[in-house]
């Protein structure tokens, strides 16, 4: 089972890493949107890349650390000014919540699909506890932000059909979404 097609694609991550940083905080709104859904297969290679391993080099660690801040800056992004970046924001933290949890029996998922429980506990540069947490944290950000009144109405319908995916592929989760959905219901 592999999720990297090459050990090319492998080597090209600490290169590429570095200068997808410095594009998601480009001012071009259109180059923004495109970087951020690069970041979600970058995420999920490196993620990847490294539960493969059998020891980390400095220089993973370095492309972890990198990946990091760009999750944390696409974070913040779900404030931003423009309504496209907010909407690739949430489609984003959607891939986090999902590849950062286990599955569960009832998990509805993809063939071949990456998430934590390809992730060896034993991982040291990125803690499956942590990043279990980082995606729990990431999940109460959409709920929040779904019942906001400030989200526009394709953002409102971009983050319930995310809220919905992760319900159906992480059941663990289904009572808070379909609470925050009635809350939503119930204040329209």
């Amino acid at each position: 089972m592999s999720y990297i097609n090459s050990k090319k694609d492998v080597a090209m991550l600490p290169r590429l890493v570095p200068n997808m940083q410095l594009l998601v905080m480009d001012e071009a709104v259109s180059v923004v949107k495109r970087v951020v859904q690069a970041v979600v297969q970058l995420h999920r290679a490196t993620l990847a890349w490294l539960a493969a391993a059998r020891t980390t080099t400095p220089e993973m660690e370095q492309v972890w650390h990198i990946i990091t801040t760009m999750k944390n800056t696409i974070l913040t992004m779900i404030d931003h000014d423009n309504d496209g970046v907010r909407t690739q924001a949430i489609k984003f933290l959607e891939a986090m919540v999902l590849l950062q949890t286990y599955t569960e029996p009832d998990s509805v998922t993809r063939e071949g699909e990456f998430n934590l429980d390809h992730v060896p506990l034993t991982l040291k540069v990125a803690r499956p506890r942590k990043l279990e947490e980082e995606a729990k944290m990431v999940l109460g950000k959409l709920l929040a932000f779904q019942g906001s009144i400030h989200i526009s109405s394709v953002n409102l319908m971009t983050c319930m059909s995310s809220l919905t995916i992760i319900a159906r592929a992480r059941p663990q989760f289904l009572g808070k979404v379909v609470n925050a959905l009635e809350i939503l219901h119930g204040n329209a």
